[in-house]
């Protein structure tokens, strides 16, 4: 064997190791990728029931407030209610 075609032959290894290395790394960018779809989509579904909490909850405190201001609606309602009677009935 010359040395040219040793050195060829040298080349030709060199470059099947890195078509061995490039295509480790492709599958190991394609699992990644797999997982990293896989870990978004299981954000995006915990990121909406996070959202639909939220939202309950805000209109959960909005019933609260709203509540809330009827029962003082009422309070007063009935506390003019007894002052009207003591004042009829002096």
């Amino acid at each position: 064997m010359t040395q040219t075609e040793d050195q060829f032959g040298q080349i030709l290894t060199a470059i099947e190791g890195i078509r061995h290395d490039v295509a480790v790394t492709n599958e190991r960018l394609t699992l990644a990728l797999s997982e990293q779809g896989q870990r978004w989509a299981a954000q995006e579904t915990e990121n909406r029931v996070i959202l639909e909490r939220i939202d309950i909850y805000q209109k959960s405190s909005n019933q609260v407030v709203n509540l809330a201001f009827a029962l003082i609606g009422a309070a007063t309602v009935a506390a003019i209610g007894i002052v009207l009677r003591i004042a009829v009935s002096l």
